[in-house]
């Protein structure tokens, strides 16, 4: 958290909001304001006009209680970072962090009572961890600042003038660390904004009715590069997002299909990736089209394993082939006891059911670690590397290589 920032504690329990305030103070705040209930919180929230950086609230309070107080906090700080501070057992701040994302809340901590400068530093560093990693090798800008300056104009002009692009972050084996693929993941060359992630973007894509058209722009892409990277002689499958929007589409297999014999490649060379939730809008179109891209040859993903609904159902469903364990259970595992037994039970069920399972958001070793032990199959994620354009791929596949030799000899 950068020095200056503000914040605002929101608690019933006067000493220990008095605490957090004098915590927040000694970590550089520069405003701290105070709010012994949820109603004086959207008082205080209304004054700082969405200038908030930091929001630490309590969970049980008097009339309005700690989750409504934030799904009203959140229609105008949803860039805020809030923090729960409670002495409710695990399983419930977990519920209420995870939760955090259908209030369109993009950053919600939770840390148990007493709250004290090394358990609140340890978040700004997490956060801040995670911000550096995400635009700092790329120079990616930030989606809450992005979001706020492109168009559906703006986007459109874009998708014309090629300036979207497909960067590439390698999946590897856990067995002997191989590079075994890519995931295609779209970067927009803003000429004003610099180089954007999705998040700053895919929302006015959907909004707008641009979601077909940016999938079959980065789907060509994804085609045309695996083709060069096995001329080349890397033998690599490359992985391809495919929205909600698209599974409504009965003419997509053949379309899909119809990229790949363009440029000489197989439809096995190519996953796609599904959202666990992704046929609910129409559950037997959805199944009809996945199940004939299967038939058609390509590979299916389930993506973000575990954060979906009638997870199990869903896997029963369709012809998935691989299963792709969403990464809030990878980072929370090694620290989080709940967490390791979704991610090992996940990857179990995955090879009784005869899945490959990738493993992503894996930033450190212990990750590593905890996903080898765990029977994972591959792993993607920061700790491997980023990713990088379609033109440093094989450069960086054949140095990785490299350092495999030496390491393992």
């Amino acid at each position: 958290m950068k020095p200056g920032f503000a914040a605002l504690v929101v608690d019933d329990d006067e000493f220990s909001r008095r605490t957090a305030v004098r915590v927040l103070h000694r970590l550089g705040a520069g405003s701290v304001m105070e709010a012994g209930d949820g109603e004086q919180a959207l008082r205080c929230a209304r004054t700082a006009a969405g200038r908030l950086d930091l929001v630490v609230c309590d969970l049980r309070m008097p009339q309005l209680d700690g989750i409504e107080t934030l799904r009203y906090l959140a229609t105008d700080n949803a860039s805020t970072l809030f923090v729960f501070a409670s002495s409710a057992d695990a399983r419930v701040l977990r519920s209420a962090r995870d939760m955090a994302s259908t209030f369109g809340i993009r950053s919600l901590r939770t840390l148990e009572k007493p709250v004290t400068p090394l358990k609140l530093q340890a978040i700004f560093d997490e956060v801040e961890a995670c911000a550096v990693e995400a635009c700092a090798a790329i120079d990616v800008v930030p989606a809450r600042e992005a979001s706020r300056l492109v168009s559906a104009d703006d986007l459109l002009r874009g998708v014309r003038a090629g300036e979207l692009a497909a960067y590439y972050q390698p999946k590897v084996t856990m067995s002997d660390r191989e590079v075994a693929g890519a995931e295609a993941l779209v970067r927009w060359h803003h000429p004003v904004h610099g180089l954007l992630s999705p998040h700053a973007f895919l929302s006015v894509a959907n909004a707008s009715g641009l979601m077909e058209q940016l999938t079959d722009l980065m789907f060509a892409a994804a085609v045309a590069r695996c083709a060069q990277w096995r001329l080349a002689g890397l033998d690599i499958s490359v992985s391809v997002n495919l929205p909600i929007e698209c599974l409504g589409s009965r003419d997509l297999p053949r379309r899909l299909e119809a990229v790949t014999i363009a440029h000489r490649l197989l439809p096995e060379h190519m996953i796609l990736e599904v959202p666990e939730d992704g046929w609910l809008r129409d559950e037997a179109v959805a199944r009809e089209v996945l199940t004939r891209l299967r038939v058609h040859g390509f590979n299916l993903s389930i993506d973000d394993f575990g954060t979906g609904y009638s997870t199990t159902q869903q896997l029963l469903q369709a012809p998935f082939n691989e299963m792709k364990i969403d990464q809030s259970f990878v980072i929370a595992a090694p620290g989080d006891e709940e967490s390791a037994v979704v991610l090992s039970s996940s990857i179990a069920l995955a090879h009784r059911l005869g899945l490959t399972v990738v493993g992503e958001g894996a930033e450190t070793q212990a990750h590593w670690d905890i996903l080898r032990q765990a029977g994972c199959d591959q792993v993607q994620g920061y700790f491997v590397a980023r990713p990088m354009p379609g033109d440093d791929f094989l450069a960086w596949s054949r140095s990785w290589k490299a350092q495999l030799v030496t390491v393992l000899g």
